[in-house]
């Protein structure tokens, strides 16, 4: 199953502090979606974790609480990390192609497209590893939000490995995430 074009166009549109916002017209489920609160954005905060740069973990990173949190978590390559310096303010954008099944939720097959404005506290290891990120696997935990009256797709990104696949394992068998 794919996604339906609006979450795509969601997805694609991330704004500059990292998350996607449409207007409540263009989306009318709005009211069943959740406020993003402090606890979740510790959780879905835009951010990259530390170990997709190879730098270790504390064993306590909340992975299974993240991938409990998201309505979706999808394996993905980064295809492209693109300066856009167009503008006041420098960013990245990592273009990720999705490889499905999707480990929790819809399978997703259009290229997503993150924004890592210099505000992300992920933007200083972007830019000290921006070539060296292209081609690596990695998950992708995303869950749409109401805030301010719009529509907000957020989302953290993990390492592709061991640790973070047994976190979301030991979250599917404690029956914490629903498919």
């Amino acid at each position: 199953m794919t996604l339906p074009r609006w979450c795509l166009i969601l997805i694609l549109a991330l704004g500059a502090c990292g998350g996607s916002r449409a207007g409540p017209a263009a989306d009318p489920t709005l009211a069943n979606l959740p406020p993003y609160t402090a606890a979740d954005a510790a959780l879905l905060d835009d951010r990259l974790s530390p170990e997709v740069f190879g730098t270790e973990v504390d064993s306590s990173d909340p992975v299974a609480r993240r991938a409990t949190l998201g309505d979706g978590i999808v394996r993905a390559r980064i295809i492209t990390v693109t300066r856009d310096s167009a503008g006041q303010a420098e960013r990245f954008v990592v273009t990720l192609a999705p490889v499905p099944p999707a480990l929790k939720g819809r399978d997703i097959t259009e290229a997503l497209s993150l924004s890592i404005p210099t505000t992300n506290p992920s933007f200083g290891f972007v830019k000290s590893f921006e070539t060296e990120l292209v081609g690596r696997s990695v998950i992708v935990i995303y869950k749409r939000f109401a805030e301010n009256g719009e529509a907000t797709l957020r989302w953290h990104i993990e390492a592709d490995g061991p640790r973070v696949l047994q976190a979301i394992d030991r979250a599917r068998i404690m029956g914490e995430l629903r498919q």
